[in-house]
């Protein structure tokens, strides 16, 4: 079975208790605790996710470093994750945890990539324009720059791309001149 899938299983789950307990921004906050921790101290994420180290070992450092300064959902988590050797899915599970709040709120991802750096002015323009047409809240841009595009924008959302660089209407206008507009 795929990783994402699972990730979004186990997510779910999660994500739904913290909703109907209202407790998601505690549950949010202990999974990017956790990450953190792990990041700081790669050797206890490399501990947690090894194959060599034994179950028990894991649950005792799970107890030893978060113990209940996480809540008890993430424990267990946790806990089910090393019971089920899937502790590599933690970084995916956080990250879907996150989608799932994130659309709730109306909150949208979208890859941009430009051929040169956006200023604050039109970077903020751009989310606000994007957000309206796509009834969201609030759209949360990552920006690469690709001198390539010439000019232009092109816009990653989710399953949708919208490619309005100048590189695209050159090839287009390139092929058009080539085949004398029919194709």
């Amino acid at each position: 079975m795929k990783r994402r899938p699972l990730a979004q299983r186990y997510a779910r789950v999660l994500y739904d208790l913290g909703r109907e307990s209202s407790e998601l921004d505690r549950l949010a906050a202990d999974l990017a605790r956790v990450l953190d921790v792990f990041s700081e101290h790669p050797e206890l994420r490399q501990r947690f996710e090894s194959l060599a180290v034994p179950a028990r070992e894991k649950h005792e450092l799970i107890e030893s470093v978060f113990g209940d300064r996480v809540h008890r959902w993430v424990g267990n988590l946790l806990r089910l994750l090393v019971r089920r050797r899937r502790e590599a899915l933690l970084p995916d599970i956080v990250a879907e945890f996150a989608a799932l709040r994130d659309r709730e709120a109306g909150v949208l991802e979208a890859e941009v990539e430009a051929a040169a750096e956006l200023d604050a002015a039109t970077r903020q323009r751009l989310e606000e324009e994007l957000a309206r047409t796509l009834g969201a809240r609030q759209v949360r841009l990552a920006v690469r720059v690709r001198p390539e595009l010439l000019g232009g924008l092109v816009v990653k959302i989710g399953d949708r791309r919208l490619d309005a660089s100048l590189r695209r209407r050159l090839v287009q206008l390139h092929r058009q001149l080539a085949t004398g507009g029919r194709g």
